[in-house]
């Protein structure tokens, strides 16, 4: 609605707030998955949904560890979908956001890193 009353000249303040989200969207290993540092995600496979802004925090960890993202097989999965192919050993890891971080992780998986947190190998 602002977006139509701005642009039929009606003035328009819109007041929001700022949603710092940063720590709810990670990548989640699996079980399995071991990594002795970060360029070892080369060549798995991340589950994530098209569009995901965790992409960021991937192409962000690859920039400051020297990791080729470029490498990694992306998989487009929808977050429980991605939850369910992790349980199976379908993907090596998967990023989303909560709950379903939360879920993957009960179910087994390891938090390797937020944006703004991180618990895989340097």
């Amino acid at each position: 609605m602002d977006i139509i009353l701005k642009s039929t000249n009606v003035p328009v303040k819109i007041v929001a707030p700022l949603a710092q989200i940063a720590g709810t969207q990670a990548v989640v290993g699996s079980k399995k998955l071991e990594l002795k540092s970060a360029k070892d995600l080369e060549g798995k496979t991340i589950g994530i949904p098209n569009g995901a802004d965790v992409k960021i925090a991937i192409q962000n960890m690859g920039k400051e560890l020297g990791v080729d993202v470029n490498k990694i097989k992306y998989v487009n999965l929808a977050p429980s979908d991605a939850v369910v192919a992790l349980q199976k050993g379908d993907i090596d890891a998967m990023a989303c956001w909560e709950p379903f971080i939360t879920k993957a992780i009960q179910g087994g998986g390891k938090f390797l890193f937020s944006g703004t947190k991180s618990e895989s190998a340097r």
